[in-house]
C-alpha cells in the first residue's frame, strides 16, 4: 500500500515523498481480530473478497465460511458417534466382566478359578495372549516397571518394551502389539501379575474404556485374595 507523505528536507522545505506501508499478513489478522464489527460496517466486502480453492476455483468467503461450517458440523457429528460407540460398547465390555467376576466368585478351586479366567479372556474377550504369573513365580530378575508393579496396584497399557513383554509373554515377545499388565493386590499383599497382549497395537492403548480393566483387576484381586489367601 503507497501514500504521499510530506516531510522536511534538510533546508526544512516541504517536499512529498511516496512512503510505503508494507502490512504482514498477521498483522492484517491481529487487526480483524481486534475489530470484529469490520465486516459488519462494511458487507460488501463479504461478497467481493474471493478464495482460492481446493479446485483451483476462486470462490466468495460467504461460500468458503459456509463451506467450513459445513465440515465442522459433520466433524462435530463423527465425534459424537465415536463416543456413542464408545460408550455402547463400554456398556457391553462392562456386562461380560460382570458376568464373569461372578463366574470367578462361584468357583470351588483356585485352579478352577484361573482356568475360567483364562478361558473367558481368550474366547469372549478374544485376547491374544494370556499369562498369569503368582507373585510366588516371579523372580528378581524382573524389568524396573514390573518390579514397581509389585509394591502397589497400578496398570501398565499400551505399547510394552521388550524386556516387559519377553518377562510376561515369553517368546511371543514379536508378536505382541500392545499389552495390559494388572497388578492384583488383596489388602496391601502382593497376589500376581495378570497380562493381556494382543496382535493389535490399538487393542490396548490409554483411550476410553481402558479404565475398566484397572477396575477389573482390582475386583478380581479381592475375589483371588479373599477366597485363597496367599501363604
Amino acid at each position: 500500500m503507497t501514500n504521499t507523505a510530506e516531510i522536511l528536507d534538510a533546508n526544512g522545505e516541504a517536499t512529498e515523498e511516496t512512503a510505503t506501508n508494507d502490512f504482514e499478513p498477521q498483522q492484517v489478522a491481529e487487526w480483524l481480530l481486534a475489530n470484529p464489527a469490520f465486516f459488519t460496517e462494511n458487507p460488501e466486502l463479504l461478497r467481493q473478497l474471493e478464495l482460492g480453492s481446493n479446485h483451483g476455483t476462486s470462490i466468495s468467503l460467504q461460500a468458503r465460511q459456509l463451506t467450513a461450517l459445513r465440515d465442522r458440523i459433520a466433524e462435530l457429528e463423527l465425534e459424537r458417534q465415536e463416543t456413542l460407540d464408545v460408550l455402547h460398547n463400554n456398556e457391553a465390555v462392562t456386562q461380560r466382566l460382570h458376568k464373569l467376576l461372578v463366574n470367578l466368585a462361584e468357583c470351588n478351586t483356585e485352579r478352577q478359578l484361573f482356568q475360567e479366567l483364562e478361558r473367558a479372556m481368550t474366547q469372549d474377550f478374544s485376547v491374544d495372549f494370556y499369562a498369569w504369573h503368582s507373585a510366588g513365580s516371579l523372580g528378581d530378575q524382573i524389568p524396573t516397571e514390573l518390579h514397581e508393579l509389585r509394591q502397589q496396584p497400578n496398570t501398565l497399557m499400551g505399547r510394552l518394551n521388550k524386556p516387559v513383554v519377553l518377562s510376561c509373554f515369553g517368546q511371543h515377545i514379536e508378536e505382541v502389539a500392545s499389552a495390559c499388565v494388572l497388578s492384583l493386590h488383596y489388602k496391601k499383599q502382593f497376589l500376581g501379575l495378570l497380562a493381556l497382549g494382543s496382535k493389535d497395537e490399538m487393542r490396548f492403548t490409554d483411550r476410553p474404556g481402558t479404565g475398566l480393566l484397572e477396575r477389573f483387576g482390582a475386583v478380581l484381586g479381592g475375589i483371588l485374595g479373599s477366597k485363597y489367601p496367599q501363604e
